[in-house]
Formats: C-alpha cells, structure tokens, sequence
C-alpha cells in the first residue's frame, strides 16, 4: 500500500510538472469519455424500451401472420378473450393518427393541443398499469362515454389533478373526464395525453373492402398472458379454430412487447419506430471515439519518450525493478483515466439537455448508477488502462539506462507505429466528415424532393362541416387565395384506406383514398396525365386515380374501370402520401356524397407574405366560427418533419466531427513536438544555410502529409460502404457523389494543416 501511495504522489508531480502534455492528455480523454457516456444513456434508453411495465414479459401484440399486419378486426378481440383462458387481460388499441388537437374547457377560452390520443378498453390499464391520480382504477371509464387524461395534460388545462367529472370540449364534443394517470413512461414504443373507451361507439379508423360492403374497425390488440402459458401452444391452439371476422385474418402470431419497438417489418404499425441501425451506430461512435482518445494518449506517451526514458534511468539506478517500473505507469494512466472520467461527467451533465434536444429523448443520468452501467464503466476504463499502458511497457522493455549515460546510442528510427495511429486518426476523421456530409446531402434531396403536387404556400385548415360554405365565401375575396378545395384525407397528414381486388389474380391492394371536390387537382397543383378533371355530374361516382393505382391494379386502360367502387375517369401523376422512406403508395381521388365521404378540411392555395395571409384568414374564421379555435398546418412543414429523425442524426455526427477533430489535432501537438526535436539540427543546419522560416516549417509536415493521403484512401471505401448501407433504408436517395469525398478530404486536410503550421 505504500509503494502504491509512493506512485500516487509521483503520478500527481508528473502531472503538474508537465501541465500541458497532463491538459491536452486528460481532456483528450475527457472528450472521449463524454461522447461515450451520452451514447452509452442512449443505447441503454433504447433497449429499455418498454420494460418499465410489470409483467412486460408476458405481454404480446397479436399480429396477422399471414398479411404480417399488426390490425385486424375490433371484435376479434372479444372473440379471443372468452375462447382462450390463457389470456389474463386482453386489449384492443389503437392511435388516432392525425395532427394536433384542441382541448379546450367550455366555460372559457383556455385550451391545449395534444398529439397522442388512444382508444382502448378498461383491461388496457391492467396490462399496462398506470398510477391513477385521480378516479377508480377497477372502473376507469365510468361513465363510459368519458375522457381519461395525462397527469401533464390535467395541469396544463386546470392547474391541478382532482378534476374528475369536469367537462372538456374534445373533437368528439363535450366529454367528462373519469380519470386522471400519470404520464405514459418516457421509454415507452406508445404515448398517450387523452385515453378514449373503444367500447363505445367512439372507435377509430374504418376499413372496407368490397366496395364498401364490408367494413370493419382495424385495431392493434395486445394480451397479458399467464406466466405459465406455452406461447407455441397457444398460437396452435388459436390457429386451430380462428374465429371468422371482417378483416379475413386466419393465422396469428404473439409478437412480444419488447420486439415491438424495433420491428420495422410490419406495415401498419402504430407504436413509435425504433431503430436498430442507430444505436449500431451510436455504439460505432463510442468504441471510435474511445480509440481516437486512446491514439491521442499513445502519441503524447511517443512524443515523451525521451523524458521516459531519463526517469527510467533515474529509477533504475536507484534500483527499481521491472515490476515496480510498470507498476508506477499504471498507477499514473489510472489516474489520468479517473481524472478525465470524473471531467467527462461533468462535461456530460452540462450537454445533456443539448442531446436530449438533439437526439428527441429524455437521456437519464441516473441510469449511469445502474449495476449493468457500473460494469461497463468499469470494464471500458480496465480496457483503457490497460491499452494505454502498452506504449510505457514497450519503452521499458525496449530501452535500458546505459542510453542515458551516451554508452548506446538511442535509435527511434522512423518510428512507423507512431505514423499509423496518427494515420488512422486521420482515417477515422475524414469517415466522419464524408458521412456528415453525405447525411446533408441526403436530408436537402429529400426535402426539395418533387412529390407531386406543390407543397409550399399551401395551406390545411381543419374545418367543421356546418358553416364550411360561409367560410369558403368569406375567404373567396382576399387576393391572396389563389385556389382551395375541400377534402377528407390529403397528402402527409390523414387519407382513407381500402382494399380493391385485383380481376387477374386473388390479391387485394390497399388503396389510400382521398375524398376531395373538383377543384382539389388545381389547389394542389397535381398534373392529369389522362382523362378529365371533376364536373359537378360526377359527384357521388367518380374517382381519378394515381399511376401506381393502374400498375397495382395491373390495368392497360382505366376505361371501364371501377376502384373502390366508383367509376375512374382520370389518371394524375404519383404522389407522395408519406416520407421518402417509402414507395409511392397508390391514391384514389374520390368526389364523394356528403353523406359517403367524410370531408372535415379545407386546404387553401395563397401567395404573398404567409403572416399576413394567417392573419387575415383567423379574421375571417372568427366571423363564422366565433366559438372555434383556428387550426392550420402548412404542408411543407408537415413533409420537413418526417426527416426531424435524419436531422438529429445530421447534428449528432456533426457534433461527433467536431470532436473528433480536436482529439486528432491535440493528437498531433504530440506529434509536432516529437518531430521538432528529432529535426532539430536539421533545421538548424538549414537556417545557418539561409533557409526562411517557412521553408523551415514545411521540414516538419511531410511525414504527416503522407499519412494523411494513405488515411485518405483508406477511408474511401469504408465510408462509400457504410453511407451505401444507411441509404438502404430510404425508397428515394441521392446519388454518392464523388465531391463528397473530396470535399471531406480537403475540409480536413486544411484543418489539420493549419494546426500543425500554427
């Protein structure tokens, strides 16, 4: 123990003794060991999801096996959950997939919008139990026709939780509330502000097949099953004798809760997307930027090596061993590796609401104090130690103290370790650029992509039916309306699906449908490729299809032809109904009867200055709907939020960029140095011989010059590869281009540069 403090004292002299070589080498850890620890908050936020529920373990998403659709018939439901008594509890679930809503109170001007609403049954908070803060949890829904609200939806609106029995004004009219929960858990593949009961007539969504005939309610449905269930045995047995239903489902699958967040495989799924690929690459990012802090320390520990070895001699004159020898180092890296570990959680404090902003989630320092944590921590600094220490071992067993005294002449040759880890900074360095700036490259495709129609100075307002005509006319007069046109369903936001058989073989295509009036085409300035617009004649029978309704459909001619049973008249170019991620779905634009069509927005077509045009709109809305909050969207911002998730990304690399640059340029302070004094007489030569200073600075960066363009062309076709893999994931991408590799090149060859000549 005292030979320990005896180190621990010199660790601690070395350290102030040489403050800018213990500076740049600690910090350079530091920085390494935040970017770790905030990836390592985040992969374990992740692979969390949805294990806070007790009893998580035993629940299941019932999906359709054979269409790998996670929604099927609402009654389906009842049908399982008195045929099986394997199954606790059992819920049908659905989101209302929409934007925001208002929530407002009646007796005055107060209100809100949330985002998440869900429709579920009274066993849904038996599977997944929230605290209730106010109500009866064995009778949540009481009266049935109710509301249930979040704890932080109950504080936005009153103030307080003990509101049960107020009346709010939802998008289904004037509702009690009946209970009060608290906030759905943050790492949960779900959310939830207003909780609706299915079990009424308030449920979401419709689906039909054969021209309207048969039309059934889609829901997801989730099942708490008996710990002791066999779940092969219970597929079987369900699968056995499935009940008859409107959805045609025939074969299920239990899919557990905790593969739901990251399954990307099924279409129709409502739960929040995870994504596996991301916490690959977090995980990427936090071994790479280990190892560039570990180079960065092993470059300091070479560019030392002549002070190292004039300790070694003191030391190994006054007698110390070998084992005593590599004893102290490693007494003096664990400290420099406690010392920035306890920096780097500081650092890691202050920046992370910044990640949490950037990343989307909430990122929980306590985790760190979790045991799975604390065994990482403790393995990743082991690890650290113990590599870093490689360099001080390998001076030890390479040098003796007969060096010191001029009676053998030390040699380092051209030391071609030193030259490849600075090599592979650089490598990993350029990586990083070419991938931030092909991310950015992507991210600007995607959002000046042509969809099809003109998405900017265009308008949604949702509207009420009654009134919607006096609206229209009030609206009509201002010169800034160029068009508009009320629909049911539009692009980005909320269509209408339906399945339409196709004659030439037993598949059904899932259509999106539109209900729309004539001039919906001109509003949205979407090109007719074939056939005619709208007449007022064709109202309640005609529809115009999309380009890909006509290759689904396998059709040579849309004359005479029927979809979702109403007469095609037309054929438009594709558009785009959702991101970029996906392929063109097929649309029917549909001029439907009121009574047929569900029409509740109005979508308008302005030009000029967008504040003055909003502003003269809500005028006009309050004429007519005095009682009515004003809600608008424009759908441009609709279509720029599908890529927030690409945009985290975007900033998160380049955040990683920037750090990683400054642990490769503290990296070659090393190296500078190293190479000054092994060219010191060099350049002393050449400045006795007139050199200028600049010809005497250009001495030092070949080496580095060098290893730099070997980095380069190493880190071509890693980070071709890797950006091929990630554009994998979108339907529309932009090409790899062979600027963005130079210009990574050149953006770093410049910095670098510049930091070595400075």
């Amino acid at each position: 123990m005292s030979i320990f403090f005896h180190h621990l004292r010199f660790a601690f002299r070395n350290i102030f003794r040489s403050k800018i070589y213990s500076l740049f080498n600690i910090f350079g850890f530091a920085l390494g060991f935040t970017i770790c620890i905030i990836a390592g908050l985040y992969i374990y936020r992740e692979f969390s999801v949805d294990k806070s529920f007790k009893d998580h373990q035993n629940i299941y998403r019932i999906v359709d096996d054979e269409n790998n659709l996670s929604r099927m018939d609402y009654d389906l439901a009842g049908m399982f959950r008195d045929r099986f008594p394997e199954i606790k509890y059992l819920t049908p679930m659905r989101f209302l997939s929409a934007s925001d809503f208002i929530l407002k109170l009646p007796e005055n001007e107060n209100f809100i919008t949330v985002e998440n609403v869900l429709s579920v049954e009274n066993d849904f908070f038996r599977i997944f139990p929230l605290d209730f803060l106010a109500g009866d949890p064995a009778n949540p829904f009481n009266p049935e026709l109710s509301v249930i609200v979040t704890e932080s939806v109950a504080e936005k609106l009153f103030g307080r939780t003990d509101i049960v029995g107020k009346q709010i004004s939802t998008f289904r009219g004037l509702m009690p509330i009946s209970a009060v929960v608290r906030d759905v858990p943050e790492n949960s593949s779900f959310k939830a502000d207003m909780i609706l009961n299915s079990d009424t007539e308030i449920k979401f969504g419709s689906s039909c097949r054969n021209g309207n005939e048969i039309c059934y309610n889609p829901y997801a449905i989730y099942a708490l099953l008996n710990e002791s269930t066999d779940i092969r045995l219970l597929e079987e047995k369900i699968n056995a004798n499935f009940p008859e239903n409107k959805s045609e489902t025939n074969k299920i699958r239990l899919q557990p809760l905790t593969e739901v967040y990251f399954d990307k495989t099924i279409p129709d799924n409502d739960n929040l997307p995870g994504n596996r690929s991301l916490v690959f690459v977090f995980m990427t990012i936090a071994i790479v930027i280990l190892t560039l802090s570990v180079i960065n320390y092993v470059n300091f520990a070479l560019s030392q090596q002549l002070d190292t070895l004039k300790q070694l001699g003191v030391k190994m004159t006054y007698g110390a061993s070998i084992k005593q020898l590599r004893s102290y180092y490693l007494v003096e890296i664990g400290l420099s590796v406690i010392l920035s570990f306890i920096l780097s959680l500081i650092i890691g404090l202050y920046f992370l609401p910044v990640f949490d902003n950037i990343l989307g989630v909430h990122l929980d320092i306590k985790h760190i104090l979790t045991p799975v944590f604390i065994l990482s921590i403790l393995s990743v600094l082991a690890i650290v130690v113990l590599v870093s220490s490689l360099t001080p071992f390998y001076i030890i067993s390479k040098y003796d103290v007969q060096m010191l005294f001029g009676k053998k002449q030390t040699y380092f040759g051209k030391q071609r370790g030193k030259m490849i880890l600075t090599g592979c900074q650089m490598g990993i360095t350029v990586v990083m650029f070419i991938c931030l700036f092909m991310l950015q490259k992507q991210l600007d495709y995607m959002k000046n992509y042509d969809l099809g129609f003109e998405k900017d100075h265009l308008l949604k307002i949702e509207i009420p039916h009654e009134g919607y005509e006096a609206f229209m006319n009030e609206i009509s007069q201002y010169h800034f309306v160029q068009n508009m046109a009320y629909s049911g369903g539009t692009p980005g936001t909320s269509s209408y699906t339906e399945e339409q058989p196709v004659e030439q073989s037993n598949r059904m295509v899932t259509v999106n449908k539109i209900y729309s009036e004539p001039n919906f085409i001109e509003t949205f300035d979407i090109k007719l490729l074939q056939g005619r617009n709208f007449t007022n004649a064709d109202r309640g029978n005609s529809c115009i299809v999309s380009e890909e309704v006509m290759k689904q459909m396998e059709w040579d001619t849309f004359e005479g032809k029927k979809c979702n049973g109403y007469q095609v008249i037309g054929i438009i170019r594709d558009i785009n109904t959702t991101s970029l991620h996906h392929r063109i779905e097929p649309v029917n634009i549909i001029f439907a009867d009121e009574g047929r069509g569900p029409v509740d927005c109005l979508n308008v077509r302005f030009t000029g200055d967008i504040a003055e045009a909003v502003a003269q709109l809500r005028q006009s809305w309050k004429k007519v709907y005095p009682d009515t909050i004003f809600e608008y969207y424009f759908y441009n911002e609709v279509f720029d939020a599908y890529y927030k998730k690409e945009e985290r990304q975007s900033t998160a690399i380049a955040i990683i960029s920037f750090v990683a640059i400054i642990i490769t340029c503290m990296g070659l302070i090393g190296q500078v140095k190293q190479t000054s004094l092994s060219k010191a007489k060099e350049i002393g030569i050449r400045k006795i011989n007139g050199a200028t200073i600049v010809e005497m600075m250009l001495v030092i960066p070949k080496n580095f010059l060098k290893s730099f363009a070997v980095a380069f062309v190493f880190a071509i076709p890693i980070a071709w590869i890797a950006m091929d893999k990630w554009l994998e994931n979108f339907a529309f991408k932009t090409a790899i281009s062979w600027w963005i590799f130079a210009l990574s090149g050149v953006v770093v060859f410049m910095i670098l540069t510049s930091f070595i000549l400075w």
